[in-house]
């Protein structure tokens, strides 16, 4: 039986990808709301000197409208910061439970190999071992994929 670290390896690697992907996402769209924040802070400067000056351009209302603008560009900033924490958070639990269960895996396979010429003697047993070794193989496959789907 060979070691599963390998292909864990190859998958855990598309998993950090995947979500590195959506982190990269998350920045992007924060720098964006960030910088219409900032565009709108401009204007609401230039509105408030109009409203104060002689020409009385904007009024309060005005302003007012620019500040709740800014609010909401604030407040989806936030989240978005909020959900990259916990896009981390998520993908360092998994990785780590991931590279746990690996260890297992590989820790199995290490004494099923050593004890081949024991398991030789007994086919039927090695058979269900050898089965059940394959199974939970595919299942911490099939869970990475899942995580790696749903970063």
């Amino acid at each position: 039986m060979a070691s599963y670290v390998a292909p864990l390896g190859g998958d855990l690697a598309e998993l950090a990808s995947a979500v590195e992907a959506r982190r990269a996402e998350l920045a992007a769209s924060i720098e964006a709301e960030e910088a219409a924040t900032e565009s709108l802070a401009r204007l609401r400067e230039r509105m408030f000197a109009e409203a104060q000056g002689a020409s009385g351009a904007f009024d309060r209302d005005d302003v007012a409208m620019v500040d709740e603008e800014i609010a909401a560009h604030k407040e989806s900033a936030r989240e978005m910061r909020k959900t990259m924490e916990a896009v981390h958070a998520k993908q360092a639990a998994h990785t780590r439970l991931f590279r746990e269960m690996a260890t297992t895996l590989t820790g199995r396979s290490s004494v099923l190999e050593q004890e081949n010429d024991v398991l030789a003697q007994h086919p039927r047993l090695l058979e269900k071992l050898a089965a059940k070794q394959l199974e939970l193989e595919g299942l911490l496959q099939d869970r990475v994929r899942v995580a790696a789907a749903h970063r």
